[in-house]
């Protein structure tokens, strides 16, 4: 809650501002500032604003559709319902084969298109970008920096939307590559028929560690490896060229995966039978019955599900990793891109021409969008104080619509009371504030100045204010509590 100051407390200049207008609150602001040469007064319009940046709120899964069309637009849908979202991309130059990953800190979406182009896709403006091309392989780190292999082998690190080469290259051309932390990048190379797992840094020696034939999964921060050989389970530190643990595996060992906190390994023997190993000893752990043989293993990033999927059926078997045990099965087919499990738990999977969310409690089908088999899919969490979902979800017409008005929205959250608190503070310094009550169960208590008659009055609040902000509308006929 925001803190409060006892009237014994207060210096004489401690008051709270009231600007005349729109225009004079950062002056009002600043006068209460630097006023008096003794202690520094509260204000109550910065306090609010600073506990802004630390409110208890969800957030929003979204999913990201990208047409395998040529200079088809991007399209964007709510999770768990599928929920198309009117909000424009700009389509890229040719159709995009991969979608490559979300950096939060920029909101930046990144893509590769089927020519070779790595595309940024700014979500806040819909606008695509071409960063660079004749790319091969691209991967996102763990810190949301894209590396990217080119076709004559050299290597790129993507920063700030510039682009810095590597005087470290890899030849041939890596099969797979995998972003790793401490600004390392992880790649599968074959050579004269052999297996190299090459960890690679700009200007530092290359760590090469050679690997047996079998499946091979990389932990999300890129420091370990495990390979499924034909006697058992080879644990490999890329980094250290020392750093190689085996274990053997009868009956040998199919797929493998490697747990998102990079704790576990996992593995399907030939006994239909799923087994846990611990990452650092490769000490077995557990093991849970499968109904059939296992072709592919896909973990959840939150580490809460394991996706299985069935070597002779289109079929895919859930597990619950904190259970230990399989709850469900569901109809979909496997690729690069899904299925895959949404921030929210939802389960993203394609059947037949339609890609379907399953709901990650009922494992029921919550909704389906006709058509999406054949474009590529990914999704992400989005932090409900951007703009964007809310933008895209409301009305964006000049002229709010019959019984609606336009209002300048400046937080959400789930906690009534702190939103209550937030707007009686905004309104003592001479904000006319309110709170939007939830418009149903997903939604957020909105804290807003307004109403405005019109789209461009309420802009025009939002400029002169001069806080993170953006604009809203809502039916008034039921009035504001």
């Amino acid at each position: 809650m925001l803190h409060r100051t006892h009237d014994s407390e207060r210096t004489p200049c401690s008051r709270v501002c009231q600007p005349t207008g729109w225009s004079s609150i950062a002056l009002a602001v600043l006068a209460c500032l630097v006023g008096c040469s003794g202690e520094t007064p509260p204000n109550r319009v910065k306090e609010a604003f600073a506990q802004a940046a630390n409110l208890e709120i969800g957030e929003t899964s979204v999913a990201f559709r990208f047409p395998t069309a040529a200079r088809a637009p991007v399209q964007l849908y709510q999770l768990p319902s599928l929920a198309p979202l009117k909000w424009d991309f700009n389509p890229a130059t040719s159709p995009i084969t991969q979608p490559v990953g979300y950096a939060e800190g920029e909101d930046l979406m990144y893509a590769l298109t089927q020519a070779g182009q790595f595309v940024a896709i700014d979500v806040a403006t819909g606008r695509t970008r071409i960063l660079d091309t004749a790319v091969v392989h691209a991967a996102l780190g763990p810190t949301g920096v894209p590396f990217l292999v080119r076709r004559d082998g050299s290597i790129v690190r993507v920063s700030r939307r510039s682009l810095a080469r590597w005087s470290t290259t890899v030849q041939p051309l890596p099969e797979r590559v995998w972003a790793a932390a401490r600004n390392r990048l992880v790649a599968l190379v074959v050579e004269d028929s052999t297996r190299l797992l090459l960890s690679l840094a700009d200007g530092r020696p290359t760590v090469t560690h050679r690997i047996p034939d079998g499946p091979i999964a990389v932990s999300s921060w890129g420091d370990a490896a495990v390979v499924g050989s034909d006697s058992g389970l080879v644990l490999y530190a890329t980094a250290d060229s020392g750093g190689v643990v085996f274990e053997r595996v009868r009956p040998a060992p199919g797929p493998v995966a490697i747990s998102s906190a990079a704790h576990q390994v996992y593995t399907v023997d030939a006994e239909d039978r799923l087994l846990a190993y611990d990452r650092f000893e490769l000490r077995r752990l557990r093991r849970v019955e499968l109904p059939g043989p296992a072709s592919d293993l896909r973990t959840d990033p939150l580490g809460r599900l394991l996706l299985v999927r069935a070597a002779d059926r289109d079929s895919i078997w859930i597990v619950d990793l904190v259970a230990w045990e399989r709850v469900t099965a569901i109809a979909g087919s496997w690729d690069t891109d899904l299925p895959l499990v949404a921030p929210d738990g939802t389960i993203v999977v394609r059947q037949g021409e339609d890609v379907v969310a399953v709901s990650g409690g009922s494992w029921t089908v919550t909704d389906r969008a006709q058509g999406g088999a054949t474009d590529r899919w990914s999704t992400v969490a989005w932090n409900p104080r951007r703009p964007t979902i809310q933008m895209a979800r409301d009305t964006l017409a000049s002229v709010a619509p019959t019984g609606g008005a336009f209002y300048v929205q400046v937080s959400s959250t789930r906690n009534r009371a702190w939103a209550d608190d937030f707007a009686q503070n905004l309104r003592r310094a001479g904000m006319d504030a309110n709170v939007l009550p939830p418009r149903d169960a997903d939604d957020l208590y909105r804290v807003v100045l307004g109403p405005y008659p019109t789209r461009e009055a309420a802009e025009a609040t939002s400029r002169q204010l001069g806080l993170p902000s953006w604009i809203t509308t809502r039916d008034t006929t039921s009035g504001i509590p």
